[in-house]
């Protein structure tokens, strides 16, 4: 118990450092984008999130909403961003085997599709997620000493 006490505690303050070293670099980083198309990304998405049954249940205020939403999007830039500037290469073709699940999951699941290029700038947002989080987890596993207590 005690090892699997240390073990999640250590997975918590992995977590608490890398919310913290995102919102750092999200915050120190400059952003060019047109203010309209930012506005039109953020009615889409709120008219998106309108029809999840649990929004409510977030507690968000709608201007929390808009920040989240708006936030989300600088996340993404930034990931994309420092996985070219870093020589984090993406794997197109798993990025194509991604949005075919994603394309097979929605049907099966009786869910509206977007269109193809939609899923495949979903799954390459995720490939560029992945790989800053791969990045920020493995230095925080050097400098912790180990990963979640397994060494």
């Amino acid at each position: 118990l005690r090892n699997q006490m240390l073990a999640d505690l250590r997975m918590e303050r992995s977590k608490e450092i890398t919310r913290y070293l995102m919102d750092e670099m999200i915050a120190g980083c400059e952003y060019e984008y047109d203010e309209a198309e930012m506005e039109q990304y953020i009615r889409s998405a709120e008219e998106e999130m309108a029809m999840q049954p649990d929004l409510d249940e977030l507690g968000y205020s709608p201007e929390e909403l808009r920040q989240a939403i708006a936030g989300q999007a600088k996340q993404l830039w930034m990931a994309e961003a420092f996985c070219k500037a870093h020589g984090i290469a993406i794997d197109e073709a798993d990025v194509t085997m991604q949005a075919d699940q994603m394309q097979e999951m929605m049907s099966l699941m009786g869910e509206p599709v977007p269109d193809r290029e939609a899923l495949l700038e979903q799954a390459r947002q995720d490939a560029y997620l992945t790989g800053l989080f791969t990045y920020i987890d493995n230095i925080i596993e050097q400098k912790m000493g180990g990963s979640y207590g397994d060494r």
